[in-house]
């Protein structure tokens, strides 16, 4: 397994994890926000064309097992802090273990600090966040926010 930055040609392959994967796990439907491929597809290109994302692939035999993507963006509007704010993460049932979400993290930390970056942002759905929390903490990072969404 190869765990690497995507490139902006694998856009259909970096949509069919979140749209398949992360997207149907989320449980994001049930709060009303919805998931449109070509939506992604737009949003996802015009982030990598204008360089303020980074997302970090697993994959195995040219399949992608795991994604994490992240926005890059000025801290408090500061822009000599910059933030790498992870939007969503997935890796496959059976690629987890043997430390890849861990690998992946790293991997995204050293992408981020060639542009710039001075802190990371992870953040967790409801149903993983005490394994989570134990999980970011073992890495040193810190509680910073809760987000609470509501359909308007």
């Amino acid at each position: 397994m190869i765990i690497r930055k995507a490139k902006l040609d694998e856009v259909e392959k970096l949509i069919d994890i979140f749209g398949e994967k992360y997207y149907r796990y989320s449980g994001l439907k049930d709060l009303g926000l919805l998931y449109d491929p070509e939506q992604t597809k737009k949003y996802f290109t015009t982030l990598m064309r204008m360089n303020v994302c980074i997302m970090i692939v697993l994959e195995n035999e040219s399949r992608f097992l795991g994604v994490i993507g992240a926005i890059l963006s000025p801290w408090m509007c500061n822009m000599k802090q910059i933030i790498l704010t992870e939007v969503f993460w997935w890796i496959d049932k059976n690629a987890r273990g043997n430390g890849v979400a861990r690998k992946m993290i790293t991997a995204l930390i050293h992408e981020g600090k060639k542009v710039g970056v001075t802190h990371l942002s992870l953040s967790t759905m409801p149903k993983r966040e005490e394994a989570l929390k134990r999980f970011y903490r073992s890495l040193g990072f810190n509680r910073t926010d809760s987000l609470f969404t509501k359909e308007v």
